[in-house]
Formats: structure tokens, C-alpha cells, sequence
């Protein structure tokens, strides 16, 4: 290892260290935590993502870290003076914001692109040239130096909410997952996945569905979960028949289910549970049934695309889900006690430190491969290099939302939004939709929806729509941004794993999920689906949606029992969107339609090639 590596595991173990110490010890203060977090993670970006091989850009790089350090430890001694001149900066305080706003700029593009930089970058040139933009967005212009303080110092900006749930809660389940993956459990997940679906049709796509829904809960990134379970899904799937393209899409719709799949969910989840001032367990459980109708549209328009290629059953059953639980079940343990903790209401900081230590535990006393002590420094590097993304986003999209509410462009912006739908909340979603998409096509979730909280997510409550709805739309759609072209990170990783055109795979991957795009505004017309409401109700508009997805799932592959043919599809489509929504009447009229066409053609459907039973 060179001194470098070395320099660089020292600073990614002490940042492991000290979240760790505030998880179970004695967390700080906001305004301590989250400089000391920051002022980890800068240096570990410049060291990690290197300008180039030069000695002048080894230079830059380690000037950046220090400077990257000096940013966050000034705020940590100077925080109550800082706070009582908010009006009358020195010149080092302009200095010292001018530099923090560079390197986490800079520090943002290294390791994410340059897309968000760009964002912020524009943010703060509207802040700056206020007096000449256009009469609707125009207000009287800033200088650089109050824009520059204000992103330093102001609670909501750089050290606001964001890149607090990334000091707490989120650092502490990316080392979760970092320990579950070292001790075996992703392992686990998969080999359920296929012990329980490997004996139906299309089994090698389901059981992606299914190992993407368990190892997504755990990773939390779309992209991670695309390398992790297709690097063994993906070969299976082509080697039982599965188009290249196909197989790619599959991986890439069900992978990125995984950031809407409780109890782990995405980065963003813990900042919506900040945001809406509620329990992170109550994020959990209004998410819970949009994640299982999301997969089970993946899965249902996987089992139709396989019927219609004849692809029938593929699989050797090689061990069975009891088999897999007894022998390794085990390794489970954690995940279960995190979901209960989380349900007992306790703090999700302690929650994940708990599990961590459990995970641990159970490894050392049972595990297979036990981690030494080279393996816990392996999970505490880990931890730190995969907290750098949301580190760096949550602290960069913190600059917009302080340019957002210097300027008042939040609000400008939900009255432009308002006027041109003409109060109609189908116009306001739509808007919405295409917004969370193309941000979220250039930007990581947590960023995206953080720009969306501030932006449109306030327009959706305003047009009479609960708030865990309106949050959970953008977040839903920002997530989606991952498998849609022209920028669809999850298809093209998809794509290079199975060998296939990445825009093929994309547009694949984007019709494999087709109705899952139609979720998000199931839960916004039916709060049912959020768990609003008696466990009844609940019950019955979960029932419904089911038979809804599945009847969409048909008409989207135009294949139920046999083909279809277009005006079957139409009426499945209406059938499936009166299903989708909370009139009994019209649930029950589109029930009768769509038994009606199951039972006419029970006794027509040819047997698939492989598949024993027609009626599967």
C-alpha cells in the first residue's frame, strides 16, 4: 500500500470510528455532527478521485482534503460566533464559505459528475443576477459574498437536514449493509429468491425479482443492487432462453424496486421521515404496499412475456426455501430484530447500531467466513467510501435549498406550476412526474428528491394531497429516473452484464416496469394504499390494486392465456384503472370483466413449451 492508501484508510476508519462512537456513545450537537461528517467525508472524495498522476495534480488533491478539513472543523470552533454575525461576516468567514462552497462543488462533480454542480452552480447565478431575470422569476439580486455566507452558515443549507440524516441515520445502515454483505447474508437472499421461484414459468426472472427485492432492502442503491444480484441472475436468465435485452431489463426494473423496499429503502427515505417530522417505521409502512404492487408488476408482466415466448419452466430445483432457512436462516436474524426495533418506535440511529452489533455477534458465534480483524477494518473502509456519494450530494443539494429560500423560487415556482395546470391535480402530478424524472435522470435520489421537497413536493400538498403522498410521488419518480432513457444508469449496467444495446435494454426495462409507473398516483388517489385508513379498507384496496396491476401487467405484455387482441388490451387497461382505484362500484364492474375473460379462456390457452400445467 502506498502512503496514500494508507492516508486514506486512516481518515475512512476514524470516520467509521466516530460514527459509530456517536451512534451508541454520545451523539454532538446538529451544528458539531455534521461539520466533523463533512469534514471526513471532503478529503476521503479528493483522495479517492484523483485529478490525475502529475505532482502538481497530487498536490491539488491533497490541498483540496485540507481545505476540505479546514471547512468543516471551523464551523465545529467558531459555530456561536459564526451564528451571532450572520448579518456582518469578516473576511474570513467570506473566505472560509467561499472555500467550503468550492471543494464540496468540486468535490460533488469528482464524484458523481458534473451534473448537480451545474444545478447548484445555477442556483446561485439566480441568486446573484435576480434583477435581470424576467419580471415573474426577478427579485433584487444578492451579492457574492452575502450568497456565499449564507450557504455556509444559514441551518438549512450546506449543515442543514439533508446532510444531518446522512451523518446519523444513513451512515449507520450503509455500514449495516456493508457488514450483511461481508458476513454472507446477500448470499442468503439470492438463493431464497431462486428456492422459491425456480419451479415456476420464467423462474430465473422472478427469482431476480425476488433476490432484487431482499438485497435491495439492504443495499439501497439501484446501481449497487444491478451489479450484486445480476452478476447471477443475469447468466441464468440467458441461459434459460431469455433474450440478452430482455434479461438486462429484467435485472434493471427489479433492481431499482429496491430503494422502495422497506425496511432499508433509499437514502432519501430518512430525509422524507426529517422533512415530514414523522417516525422513520411510518416511511416504512406507507411504503410497504406501493413496493409490493411495484413488484408484483415486474413479476406478472415477467410471467406473461414468458408465456407468450414459450419459455415455460427453465429451472432445476435445487434446494428449497425450508432447506435454505435451515441451514443459514440464521443470518437473518439481524434484519428481523431491525424491523422490530424500527416498530417498538426505536431511534433508526440506534436501530442500525444495534443490528450491526447483532449482525456481528451471530457472525462470530456461527458464521462460516468470521471477520477478522483485517475484515472489521474492510467494513469500516467500506462504510466510509460508500457514505461519499450521499455525503456529497445531500451536502450540495444543501446550496440549492438555501438558494431556494433566499431568493423565494420555491414559491414563484408553485404559483407558475398552479397556473398553467389550472388547479387540476392530474396536470400538477404529471408535471411533477416529468420534473422528478429528469432530475433524477442526472442526479442521485436523495439530491433529486431534496431539490423536489422544496420545489414541487409543496404544489402536490397545496392541491389538497396528503404529504406522505406528495413525498413519496417525487421520491417514487426520482427513483425511476434509473431505468429511463436517455439517461437509465441501472439499464446500461444491466446492459453490459448481459451483453445486450444498452438503449434496447433501457426501453425494455422501462416497459417491464410500465405499471409500476402507475403507483405513485395509485397512492395519491387511494391513500388506502399508504396504510390510511381501517385495516378493512387497507385490506380491500391492496386486494383490488393486486387484481388492477396484474390485469395491466396483461394488457402491457397483450398476452392472458393467449394473445390478446387490441380491444381485449383497451378493456383491461380501463378494467385495470377502475380496479386501481377506491369506487366499490366500479371495482366490482371491472372484476366481473376481467373473470369473465379468464374464465372463457381457462379451457384455450396452449401449454407453453416445458410448462406441465397449462393452467399456471
Amino acid at each position: 500500500m502506498s502512503i496514500k492508501d494508507w492516508i486514506y484508510r486512516a481518515i475512512a476508519c476514524g470516520m467509521s470510528t466516530f460514527q459509530t462512537y456517536t451512534a451508541v456513545v454520545a451523539p454532538f450537537t446538529a451544528m458539531i455532527q455534521r461539520p466533523i461528517h463533512l469534514a471526513f467525508g471532503l478529503p476521503l472524495v479528493f483522495l479517492s478521485k484523483p485529478s490525475g498522476d502529475g505532482f502538481l495534480h497530487k498536490a491539488l488533491d491533497y490541498l483540496l482534503a485540507a481545505i476540505g478539513v479546514l471547512v468543516g472543523l471551523y464551523w465545529v470552533y467558531n459555530q456561536m460566533e459564526l451564528m451571532s454575525r450572520a448579518g456582518a461576516a469578516t473576511s474570513e468567514d467570506i473566505i472560509i464559505s467561499a472555500l467550503a462552497v468550492l471543494v464540496i462543488l468540486e468535490g460533488t462533480r469528482r464524484i458523481m459528475g458534473p451534473a448537480l454542480s451545474l444545478i447548484a452552480i445555477a442556483f446561485m447565478a439566480y441568486a446573484y443576477f435576480g434583477p435581470y431575470m424576467p419580471s415573474f422569476f426577478g427579485h433584487r439580486g444578492y451579492s457574492l459574498e452575502r450568497i456565499l455566507f449564507y450557504c455556509y452558515t444559514y441551518p438549512e443549507a450546506i449543515f442543514g437536514v439533508p446532510l444531518g440524516v446522512s451523518s446519523t441515520y444513513i451512515y449507520m445502515f450503509v455500514m449495516l449493509a456493508c457488514v450483511m454483505n461481508r458476513t454472507g447474508m446477500g448470499d442468503v437472499f439470492i438463493r431464497l429468491a431462486f428456492a422459491a421461484t425456480g419451479r415456476f414459468v420464467g423462474g430465473p426472472g422472478k427469482a431476480a425479482v425476488l433476490g432484487s427485492a431482499l438485497f435491495g432492502c439492504v443495499s439501497g442503491a439501484s446501481s449497487a443492487n444491478v451489479v450484486a444480484t445480476g452478476t447471477f441472475t443475469i447468466p441464468l436468465m440467458k441461459k434459460a432462453g431469455f433474450p440478452g435485452t430482455f434479461a438486462g431489463g429484467v435485472e434493471a426494473a427489479a433492481s431499482t424496486g429496491g430503494q422502495i423496499m422497506p425496511p432499508m429503502m433509499g437514502a432519501a427515505a430518512f430525509i422524507i421521515a426529517d422533512v415530514l417530522g414523522v417516525s422513520y417505521f411510518t416511511v416504512c409502512v406507507a411504503a410497504a404496499i406501493p413496493a409490493i404492487l411495484y413488484f408484483l408488476s415486474v413479476g406478472a408482466v415477467i410471467h406473461f412475456e414468458c408465456l407468450r415466448m414459450g419459455l415455460g419452466r427453465s429451472m432445476e430445483q435445487t434446494e428449497s426455501v425450508l432447506s435454505v432457512l435451515k441451514k443459514d436462516g440464521y443470518q437473518l436474524l439481524p434484519l428481523v430484530a431491525l424491523v422490530g426495533m424500527l416498530a417498538m418506535d426505536l431511534s433508526p440511529l440506534r436501530a442500525g447500531a444495534v443490528s450491526v452489533a447483532l449482525t456481528i455477534v451471530i457472525n462470530l458465534l456461527f458464521g462460516k467466513n468470521k471477520l477478522d480483524l483485517k475484515g472489521f477494518v474492510k467494513v469500516f473502509e467500506e462504510s466510509a467510501t460508500r457514505s461519499l456519494e450521499v455525503v456529497m450530494s445531500t451536502s450540495c443539494a444543501g446550496i440549492i435549498v438555501g438558494m431556494v429560500s433566499l431568493t423565494g423560487i420555491g414559491l414563484k415556482f408553485s404559483n407558475a406550476i398552479i397556473s398553467l395546470s389550472g388547479s387540476h391535480l392530474s396536470l400538477v402530478l404529471v408535471m411533477s412526474m416529468i420534473a422528478s424524472i429528469i432530475l433524477g435522470m442526472g442526479l442521485p435520489t436523495a439530491a433529486c428528491y431534496i431539490i423536489l421537497s422544496v420545489i414541487t413536493a409543496p404544489i402536490v400538498v397545496k392541491m389538497g394531497v396528503l404529504p406522505m403522498a406528495a413525498h413519496l410521488f417525487i421520491f417514487y419518480f426520482g427513483i425511476m429516473s434509473t431505468i429511463t432513457p436517455p439517461v437509465a444508469l441501472s439499464s446500461y449496467i444491466a446492459a453490459s452484464l448481459a451483453d445486450a444495446n444498452p438503449m434496447k435494454t433501457g426501453i425494455k426495462a422501462v416497459q417491464l416496469a410500465l405499471a409500476g409507473f402507475i403507483v405513485p398516483y395509485m397512492f395519491v388517489y387511494n391513500p388506502g394504499l399508504l396504510a390510511e385508513g381501517s385495516f378493512i379498507h387497507i385490506m380491500v384496496c391492496l386486494v383490488t390494486a393486486c387484481l388492477g396491476i396484474i390485469a395491466l401487467s396483461a394488457a402491457t405484455v397483450g398476452y392472458f392465456r393467449m394473445k390478446m387482441h387490441w380491444l381485449e388490451r383497451i378493456v383491461f387497461v380501463v378494467a385495470a384503472l377502475c380496479l386501481i382505484g377506491d369506487n366499490t362500484l366500479l371495482n366490482v364492474a371491472s372484476l366481473v370483466v376481467v373473470g369473465t375473460v379468464f374464465f372463457f379462456r381457462r379451457e384455450k390457452r396452449p401449454a407453453a413449451d416445458g410448462d406441465e400445467n397449462p393452467q399456471t
